[in-house]
């Protein structure tokens, strides 16, 4: 309807062709975004261009357009986005002109479906790609893909790959296509060490062609080198070097993803399965393997979440990025002396940021040792543990660490435990408006067999979780184990991090009431002739608990973006913001927190699609540049939307952000519960922190007090609010 909307607007004579002369602008901005690795600019510039080119009457194909958008989800890891406009575009992509774009955009649907087991539809595009591709400049590589979609169908033992890898090393050795040539050379000795019936290549020619694409300049083919090597090595039965191989990649990936996000391209996103289960397979060996699970588990968290938003202190210089930038782009486009040039100068540019860069260890990233974590779980108490879960496809394992040890267990039907947890989503986000259904009662009872259940009676009172993928979208107290809630017998922290340990018994500093900041109700006083203040029963139930000097309420029309510049917010010791917002977790940078000049703020099931005007919210980016005191921060009206598709991503959009900018603990809502839900909670939660001010108990209590309240139905009266700390 939208684009109907602006389509009438723009049907006549100079505004449309202004509007398309606009779009032709975005559309060079967004290539050149694209380019330079900055995925996330491009899509929003293309996304604008696209959509004015699709609602212009004039005869113009915008498929070049959406190819191009497509490219940049593609290589931020949205695959079934892009897969999606992909289809939709090609139809509508003239041949002339674009036979490069059109060879992309089909390489990239056969790279995503091979990713995703569909392996018809990927042999249909990369045989048009290839028809596209021809006998010329190319061929070497698309032979090489090729190979990959035979071996990620049919194994190691693939005929078809290894022939297609003999074809690929002898086309690029004719194309002088060095670095193909090196990757096909490495992937033979992979597919021999996985005793795929190629003889085991000698250790000199694996070393070779990787230090060849090592030195290479180019991320993501000195990333996939790593990989294959430690796969090899480990396979050798070298796991030692294969473990320094493996500490090694995720140190640069890190690194990368951190102050060079984009540069690894779809990469990491079709990688990073493969990556955590070779990792976690080489934390099994030697001794404490529980603990160095543990720790595994904890380094891909840290490499998913290095991506994250970050305030300018943290960055590399805007200089510095560009020209790494820019000699990134540049190597890719060069060959011969030129590209060895550029590779060289990288290499040096490179490890004078990493030495260099903002708030790093040694090597330019910080990671927790082992030793680290034992002494972490050391210090805990007998009533306390720690629960992971790794949840990926075929796969399913928990982890429960405490004084004693850690023990992984095994978890059964793990294609059941996903089906669940995508169900239990979808009845999560309804629970806000009523009680819980039988069948979603359930679906609890079953996930705490599945979840739970296997790990017996070892569960200890206090459980501190490290949620990840689709653990984040769910209230996890609520699974229930013999007709019980979770919650009833036990309290659950969610931890962003195990350095988190450190900081796992949050209170309130003496004095907190004095300096209190509340917001909300950004639609109250629409009306520009009425002059009332009305509180709604929320603001009215903080207000109550906090009146005083200390108290600061911005509400209604009056909640605007300069209002989180004032002191008062960056100085206060509680922030409570019953501000409607979205929490995207499928696209973290849409999350947002909706204002008072936004024209849809009431309307939470359209946050994520309404005002493009960045006065009208709070983004991640605008978190993540706040400096906070704050000991306790509650989102009281968010809403959880989407679901990632990554199942090692522990980061919940807006909540990480307020830990990462200072907050000690960040309670949210995983779906808008309604202002009497939301009024009951904040008034028991901040009584019972008037007489004690550890606020994870004070949780608990209200949490246990809103289940005796109202039964077992009453999941909308306690279980959406969630509890992180930093």
């Amino acid at each position: 309807a939208m684009l109907d909307d602006i389509a009438g607007e723009l049907a006549a004579g100079p505004q449309a062709e202004a509007a398309l002369e606009l779009a032709d602008r975005l559309l060079e901005k967004g290539r050149l975004l694209n380019a330079n690795y900055r995925y996330r600019d491009a899509a929003s510039e293309l996304a604008r261009a696209l959509e004015l080119q699709q609602a212009s009457a004039a005869n113009r194909s915008w498929g070049p357009t959406g190819l191009e958008l497509a490219w940049a989800r593609y290589s931020l890891g949205r695959a079934e986005e892009a897969i999606a406009l992909i289809q939709e575009a090609l139809p509508r992509t003239p041949p002339e002109g674009n036979a490069e774009l059109l060879a992309r955009a089909y390489g990239s649907l056969a790279n995503m479906h091979r990713a995703r087991g569909r392996f018809e539809q990927a042999a249909q595009a990369r045989e048009t790609q290839g028809t596209l591709v021809g006998e010329g400049e190319g061929r070497a590589e698309l032979l090489f893909e090729t190979a990959m979609d035979a071996r990620q169908r049919h194994g190691p033992a693939s005929r078809e790959a290894r022939e297609m890898l003999r074809w690929s090393r002898q086309a690029a050795a004719g194309e002088g296509d060095r670095l193909t040539e090196a990757r096909a050379a490495l992937q033979l000795c992979l597919l021999g060490a996985e005793g795929g019936g190629e003889p085991a290549c000698a250790d000199d020619v694996a070393r070779s062609a990787q230090q060849a694409l090592r030195d290479s300049g180019v991320p993501r083919l000195a990333a996939e080198a790593g990989l294959a090597r430690a796969r090899m090595l480990r396979r050798a039965g070298r796991s030692a070097e294969a473990r320094g191989e493996m500490d090694r990649l995720l140190d640069e990936l890190q690194w990368y993803q951190r102050f060079l996000p984009g540069v690894l391209g779809a990469w990491y996103a079709e990688s990073r399965a493969g990556l955590a289960r070779e990792y976690l397979a080489l934390s099994a060996g030697g001794d404490s393997p529980g603990v160095r699970y543990l720790l595994a588990l904890e380094r891909i968290r840290s490499v998913e979440a290095a991506d994250s938003v970050l305030p300018p202190s943290r960055m590399l210089e805007p200089a510095t990025e560009e020209a790494l930038r820019s000699l990134l782009a540049r190597r890719e486009a060069a060959s011969g002396d030129a590209a060895r040039s550029l590779s060289a100068e990288l290499f040096r540019q490179i490890e004078m940021a990493r030495q260099g860069c903002p708030g790093c260890g040694p090597g330019g990233v910080d990671r927790l040792s082992e030793d680290g974590l034992q002494a972490l779980l050391q210090g805990l108490d007998r009533d306390e543990g720690v629960l992971a879960y790794f949840l990926d496809g075929g796969e399913a394992r928990a982890a429960l660490a405490t004084r004693g040890g850690v023990r992984t267990v095994s978890l059964a039907q793990p294609e059941r435990i996903q089906q669940l947890l995508a169900r239990t989503r979808e009845s999560a986000a309804r629970s806000g408006a009523g009680p819980a259904s039988a069948a979603a009662l359930a679906d609890l009872e079953a996930l705490g067999k599945l979840l739970l259940q296997p790990l017996g009676r070892e569960l200890p009172p206090r459980i501190y979780l490290l949620p990840a993928g689709p653990l984040r979208a769910i209230p996890f107290d609520a699974l229930r184990l013999d007709g019980r809630y979770l919650a009833e017998q036990h309290l659950l922290v969610n931890l962003a991090s195990l350095g988190a340990l450190e900081r796992r018994r949050p209170s309130l500093r003496a004095g907190y009431r004095d300096r209190v900041f509340v917001a909300g109700n950004p639609q109250n006083q629409r009306d520009p002739f009425r002059f009332e203040i009305s509180l709604s029963p929320e603001i009215g139930a903080v207000t109550d608990r906090f009146v005083g000097p200390g108290l600061h309420v911005v509400q209604g029309v009056a909640l605007r973006k300069d209002e989180f510049a004032d002191e008062r917010f960056a100085q206060a010791a509680v922030v409570h913001l019953a501000i409607p917002g979205v929490i995207d977790l499928a696209s973290p940078e849409r999350s947002r927190l909706l204002l008072a000049a936004a024209p849809d703020a009431a309307d939470t099931s359209r946050v994520s699609r309404v005002s493009g005007d960045p006065a009208d919210y709070l983004s991640p980016a605008d978190v993540a540049s706040f400096e906070l005191e704050a000991d306790l921060l509650l989102l009281s009206a968010t809403g959880v939307s989407g679901s990632g598709e990554s199942p090692f991503d522990g980061r919940v959009p807006l909540v990480s952000d307020f830990l990462a900018a200072g907050a000690a603990v960040v309670l949210f809502s995983l779906w808008p519960a309604g202002d009497e839900v939301a009024a009951k909670f904040a008034h028991g939660f901040y009584g019972r922190l008037e007489s004690d001010p550890d606020v994870a108990s004070a949780f608990m209590a209200t949490r246990q007090a809103g289940i005796q309240s109202g039964g077992e139905t009453n999941l909308s009266a306690w279980a959406g609010f969630q509890l992180f700390i930093r």
